[in-house]
C-alpha cells in the first residue's frame, strides 16, 4: 500500500495556476501605460505579442508606449503593424500618422493622415494632426484648409487656432492671423506659443507697439524667452525657419527697446 505524506497531499490538492494569457498581458500593460510606468508597460505588450502576433490592440499599445519613450521610428512600426491588423481603425492610422511625423517622415505622415480622415472624416483630431504635418511640410494652403475643417467641427479647439494663425501669418494674412491667434491665446491662456507668434504677426504687420507689449507678455509668461537661444526651440511649436528669425528680430528689437 502506498503511503503519501500530509504534504504530498496537500501539494496535489493546490490548484493550478492558470497560465497568464495575451489578453491578460494586453490589459496589465494598458494600465502600467495609464499610469505612466512606459517602459513595464512595453515588456507587458511584448509579452502579449509573444503569446498572440495577431493582437492588433497589444501592436497599438507598444506603438503608444514607445512614443512616450521618445522612440518614434519603433512606434510607426509597431503602429504599421496595428493598421495592417485592423486597416478600418481611424485611430490606428493616426497614431501611424504622428509616429511617421515624429520620426521626420513628413510625407508619409500626410499621407496617412489623409487615409485616417477619409475613415473618420468627423473626427477633429485628424485634420489637426494633419494641419500640422503640412505646416512642417511649408505648404501654408493645405494646412489652412486642414485647421478650418478643424475649427468647423471644434470651434474652441485653441491648437487649431494657433496653427490656423501660423499658416495665416505665411500666406501674409496679418489680420486674420493675429484674430485666431489672439482666439488661441484665449483658449489656452498658459501657453506662450500663441502670445510669441502674435508677436511675429504685429512686427511683420507693422504694429510696433503691439509686437513689443506681446513679446513683453511672452517673457513675462516665460522667462527663458529672454534668450535669443531658446527662440530655436519654437521649430518644435509649428514654426518654419523663417518665422523663428522674424521672431529672433523682434526678440533683438525688443532688447533695444
Amino acid at each position: 500500500m502506498v503511503r503519501w505524506s500530509w504534504w504530498v497531499v496537500l501539494w496535489l490538492s493546490l490548484p493550478v495556476a492558470a497560465a497568464p494569457t495575451a489578453q491578460n498581458y494586453f490589459q496589465q500593460g494598458s494600465q502600467a501605460l495609464a499610469q505612466g510606468r512606459t517602459e513595464r508597460s512595453v515588456d507587458y505588450f511584448e509579452q502579449a505579442l509573444e503569446l498572440n502576433p495577431d493582437l492588433a490592440l497589444a501592436w497599438r499599445g507598444l506603438g503608444v508606449a514607445l512614443g512616450k519613450q521618445g522612440k518614434w521610428q519603433e512606434s510607426a512600426q509597431a503602429h504599421r503593424r496595428a493598421t495592417r491588423l485592423l486597416p478600418q481603425n481611424a485611430q490606428g492610422w493616426l497614431n501611424l500618422g504622428w509616429a511617421e511625423h515624429r520620426s521626420g517622415n513628413d510625407k508619409v505622415a500626410a499621407r496617412v493622415l489623409n487615409h485616417a480622415q477619409e475613415l473618420a472624416p468627423q473626427d477633429p483630431k485628424i485634420p489637426n494632426a494633419l494641419g500640422i504635418v503640412y505646416l512642417f511640410l511649408d505648404q501654408p494652403q493645405r494646412a489652412e484648409t486642414a485647421t478650418r475643417r478643424v475649427l468647423s467641427l471644434d470651434p474652441k479647439n485653441g491648437t487649431a487656432h494657433y496653427n490656423l494663425g501660423l499658416a495665416l501669418h505665411r500666406l501674409g494674412r496679418w489680420s486674420e492671423s493675429i484674430s485666431h491667434l489672439t482666439q488661441a491665446q484665449g483658449y489656452e491662456p498658459r501657453n506662450p506659443h500663441p502670445q510669441v507668434a502674435l508677436a511675429m504677426v504685429h512686427h511683420a504687420a507693422n504694429q510696433p507697439k503691439a509686437a513689443l507689449a506681446s513679446y513683453q507678455r511672452t517673457v513675462q509668461m516665460d522667462s527663458r524667452y529672454r534668450r535669443a537661444s531658446y527662440l530655436d526651440t519654437l521649430l518644435q511649436a509649428d514654426f518654419s525657419p523663417a518665422q523663428v528669425a522674424q521672431v529672433k528680430q523682434v526678440h533683438q528689437w525688443w532688447l533695444q527697446k
